[in-house]
């Protein structure tokens, strides 16, 4: 009887960060989630018109030695009895607020006057700790400011 070894398999690069939700969330499926994302957070609620849904946000780690992080706002609907989601839209907050290095720690809550708003942590420079909080105010799909 002959030992069978595996033989070592080169790394494989991993799927750009996935802007589509799993319809079903598996032990395998978990190993595909992109090792970039240090934090998801789901909170809130939108309507737009007969549309609803709720808020994501992604954040990832990127760039050089990971020392940059991306913050992704992310409007998903929900459809129908079986509560189906879809993603509607997705924004990079750095789109929105480009003068900070990176937005980190969100917050998603609701304000007395029943606006949803979110705070992040603002850091100006690579390792660089952040030394205030922003507050962007949250609308339907791709609707989003800074206050």
């Amino acid at each position: 009887m002959v030992a069978a070894t595996a033989r070592p398999q080169s790394p494989q690069p991993l799927p750009p960060v996935s802007t589509q939700a799993p319809r079903l969330v598996t032990p395998d499926s978990l190993m595909l989630a992109d090792y970039r994302i240090v934090q998801v957070l789901t909170a809130g609620s939108w309507i737009d018109g007969v549309h609803r849904g709720h808020y994501r946000v992604v954040v990832i780690r990127d760039g050089i030695d990971f020392t940059h992080h991306t913050t992704y706002v992310q409007w998903l609907e929900r459809q129908g009895l079986t509560e189906r989601v879809t993603l509607v839209s997705t924004l990079d907050l750095q789109n929105i607020a480009p003068q900070w290095f990176a937005l980190l720690s969100p917050v998603i809550k609701m304000s007395p006057d029943g606006v949803w708003y979110m705070n992040v942590d603002v850091q100006d420079g690579p390792e660089r700790p952040s030394q205030r909080r922003v507050k962007f105010i949250l609308g339907p799909p791709g609707h989003i400011r800074l206050k």
